[in-house]
Formats: C-alpha cells, sequence, structure tokens
C-alpha cells in the first residue's frame, strides 16, 4: 500500500513536468511524495497498530490475554469508548509520525539505490537483486533514526494507555519525560533497526522485482531497476 500511494503521486508530479527539460523528480519532490503516502497510509495503520498494541500489552486473569482474537479487542475497544477513542486513539502522533517517515523512506531508498546501481553502470560483480535488498534495508533503517522513532515512542504510550492518562502528544512527552527520563524515548531503538533492515530489504526487492515482471516500465540493461527476471521466471516456471 506504501509504495502504491508512493508510485501514484511520483507519477502526478512526474506528469506535470512533462512540459519540461528533464522528466526527472528532485530529491524535495520525491520527498513529497513519500509524505503524500505517509498521510494516506496514516488512518488504516492507526487503527491496526492501536489494536496490535492493546492486545500485546493489556492481561486479564492469570496474566492471559483477555482477547481471544483481534476482533475481540475492536468490538470491547468500541463498546468501552466509542469509535473515535477506542480506534483513534493516538492519532495525532500517528499523523505526524507517517509524513514524516515516509518523506524520508523512499528518497533514502532512491539514493542508496542510485549509488549502488547508477544508471551509467555496465556491469557489477555484486548480483543486482543484492544491491536492491541492501538499498531497502539502508533505507528502512533510516526512516527508523531519532527523531522518528521517539515520536512512535509516544504513539505507542499514548495508544496502549487506559483512557484518561494522556491529553495529547505533548502531554505524553512530557510526562513521559518527567517520570522516566531522556532515554526512554530510546528505548527498543536497536530491536527496531535489527527489524528494519532485512524487512524493508525485502520489500523493496519484491517492489521491483514485481514491476519488472509486470513489465510496468521500460526494461534496459542498464536500467538501475532491473532485476534479474529471466532468472526469477524459471524459478517460477
Amino acid at each position: 500500500m506504501y509504495s502504491h500511494r508512493w508510485r501514484e503521486k511520483k507519477g502526478f508530479l512526474l506528469r506535470r513536468r512533462e512540459a519540461k527539460a528533464t522528466d526527472k523528480l528532485t530529491l524535495p519532490e520525491k520527498g513529497i511524495a513519500g509524505a503524500w503516502a505517509g498521510v494516506m497510509n496514516a488512518p488504516m495503520r492507526q487503527v491496526f497498530e492501536r489494536v496490535k498494541g492493546v492486545m500485546q500489552v493489556r492481561q486479564g486473569k492469570k496474566l492471559q490475554s483477555p482477547y481471544s482474537w483481534s476482533g475481540a479487542c475492536v468490538v470491547d475497544l468500541v463498546r468501552r469508548e466509542g469509535i473515535a477513542m477506542g480506534l483513534c486513539r493516538g492519532m495525532g502522533a500517528t499523523m505526524l509520525r507517517e509524513p514524516l517517515q515516509f518523506g524520508i523512506y523512499y528518497p533514502s531508498y532512491e539514493i542508496a539505490k542510485d549509488y549502488f546501481l547508477p544508471p551509467d553502470r555496465t556491469s557489477t560483480a555484486v548480483p543486482e537483486p543484492i544491491l536492491l535488498a541492501l538499498a531497502g534495508g539502508l533505507a528502512g533503517c533510516v526512516m527508523w533514526l531519532p527523531p522518528i522513532y521517539c515520536l512512535d515512542v509516544i504513539k505507542t504510550r499514548m495508544q496502549t494507555a487506559e483512557p484518561g492518562v494522556y491529553r495529547g502528544v505533548r502531554d505524553c512527552l512530557m510526562k513521559t519525560l518527567r517520570a522516566e527520563g531522556m532515554p526512554v524515548l530510546f528505548r527498543g531503538l536497536g530491536a527496531a533497526m535489527l527489524r528494519a533492515f532485512p524487512m524493508h530489504g525485502l520489500v523493496f526487492l519484491g517492489y521491483e522485482t514485481t514491476i519488472d515482471l509486470l513489465g510496468a516500465r521500460p526494461r534496459s540493461s542498464c536500467s538501475p531497476t532491473s532485476v534479474n527476471t529471466s532468472l526469477v521466471k524459471q524459478v517460477l516456471e
């Protein structure tokens, strides 16, 4: 979904440049496309992360989860707090995080991809899928660097707290700093980085490979996004 929104906005910006001498987007324009993807993604991601967070931290009798499945959690949240607070608590922090995160994410990938696979290259000793995965992994790590990760910590605390604990993003931040100090905003950063590199490396490898297999862009031997699809097709066959 993220990549679809990013590709959609990127195409819109490219169409606006048809009359100009170059069809390449500038880095700020790529950032705008990524930020728009984040804005469009935020509401749905908010709901899923709210439910996931509550299920992970709340306990019932005998230290067991009070919910048998995610649907039961949704019903309970809506019944006790209504739709707005039950599913959308923490939406402000999510709307702050998503445009910043994806406004950095996609340009970082484009920069890394152009570095590892420049358009004027002739060949490379390292297979292209590995370089694409490396570029995606680096972009995934960059998107979680502070202060974005710190904002994610605040978002998670707002989403998993009991009703009435926090009045908003600023209130949650100040109460968290007073109670636990600045280090709490970086708690879990190492684990986030360990997850981000392989996950986003595979995300972009799958994205680029699928685009090439579908023939959604012109192919050339020197294209920075051309994966060895002939090998992939042989495996599938």
